[in-house]
């Protein structure tokens, strides 16, 4: 008997659980892979978005092809099995993935721990069967007692959005947030026997709280990316953060540009120009980010705007090779590494502890370009 992973998506389950919960499917992709299953093996169900663990399924069949309407999107999910459930609990009840950081062998093979969505990918990849084990035990003992943890509705029904423009400097995509169900797993391992409810909190949240409100100490007024509105630090909104706007100023750009903008993490504006844009990479590819901030380059050259990007510090290394890609070098000037300057977390947190001594509002504007970032250029 073998464990398999199985994803879904809240879309998904939900249609998963009300056809009957006896059948799962897999897209035409996998059907070599589906072959190795066999009868009794069992699928470990992991949402995404939420990252949580939230059921295991027992295989009742071999694998099947049948194109009939079970999951309303435009995937059919056509590689298919017969399947019962041993054990399924809400969303709320799901055991987040990083709680088992430092309990399961899986993670094990990720030589960076940070790393440790590729083991969550992806359907159909095993599982160790004694990881396997320890999910059940503990679904089990969640459908008894449950803990109950809270999540982000909105994300749970996220649909993937890539929106595609052609502008006069060639074809420009708006990358999604990568993964971002990497930020809000919690780290804390289940207490049985007792119904509480654990706050989410990743360094991402953290980061742009701390953005947000080093800007609007200095003066500035603030903007949030659209999907991060509804965030909240230790208690404090980001929507109630002095001088956080709703919308965007009026400033002389089109509609593509306008969401190229409203997708970057944060922004510091003096009246209604943009004076400083960040992007907080804490995924894995540190990649998404210097996308949108290429994005903005490319399609408004004229616009003065600094630009940080701001990491892990574990993650140093991997910013300085992305941003100096070929590709963001090619047919620019000044190139992304000219224009782009960085922050590690760590300078972030300790300086801005410094300039609370004399005051954030009395650090002069070029502080940060000056004081808190560095260059993202590469001597030849």
């Amino acid at each position: 008997m073998k464990y398999w992973l199985n994803l879904f998506s809240g879309k998904t389950w939900d249609e998963f659980l009300s056809y009957g919960g006896t059948v799962s499917g897999f897209p035409p992709s996998q059907k070599s892979s589906s072959k190795k299953v066999k009868v009794g093996d069992r699928f470990i169900c992991y949402v995404t978005k939420i990252g949580r663990f939230i059921g295991v399924l027992e295989v009742l069949s071999e694998t099947y092809e049948d194109y009939t309407k079970v999951y309303s999107g435009q995937q059919p999910f056509p590689i298919r099995f017969k399947v019962k459930p041993l054990v399924t609990v809400k969303y709320e009840e799901g055991i987040p993935v990083l709680t088992y950081r430092d309990r399961l062998k899986m993670f094990e093979s990720v030589e960076n721990p940070k790393d440790w969505s590729q083991l969550v990918r992806s359907s159909l990849r095993t599982i160790d069967p004694n990881d396997g084990d320890q999910i059940l035990r503990d679904l089990r003992s969640q459908k008894e007692h449950p803990v109950i943890r809270e999540y982000d509705r909105k994300k749970l029904y996220q649909k993937s959005k890539i929106p595609v423009f052609v502008t006069p400097k060639g074809i420009v995509t708006i990358p999604e947030r990568e993964d971002e169900e990497e930020e809000d797993a919690v780290t804390t391992p289940p207490t049985v026997g007792e119904s509480v409810i654990v706050p989410e909190v990743s360094e991402h949240t953290e980061i742009e709280y701390l953005l947000l409100r080093l800007g609007s100490e200095m003066g500035f007024r603030v903007w949030v990316g659209r999907n991060d509105r509804n965030k909240e630090y230790e208690g404090h909104r980001f929507s109630e953060i002095s001088g956080v706007m709703s919308e965007l100023p009026s400033i002389s750009i089109d509609k593509n540009t306008k969401t190229i903008i409203e997708n970057i993490d944060v922004l510091w504006f003096r009246k209604s120009q943009p004076v400083s844009g960040f992007e907080v990479e804490s995924t894995t590819s540190v990649y998404s980010g210097l996308l949108r901030l290429s994005d903005l380059v490319r399609t408004v050259p004229h616009l003065n705007t600094d630009l940080y990007i701001v990491y892990p510090d574990d993650r140093k290394e991997k910013v300085l090779r992305e941003v100096n890609r070929p590709t963001f070098k090619e047919g620019v000037s000044p190139t992304l590494s000219e224009r782009v300057r960085m922050i590690s977390f760590s300078d972030l947190r300790s300086k801005m502890k410094k300039g609370e001594e004399i005051g954030l509002r009395y650090l002069p504007s070029e502080w940060v370009s000056e004081e808190l970032s560095e260059s993202c250029e590469i001597e030849d």
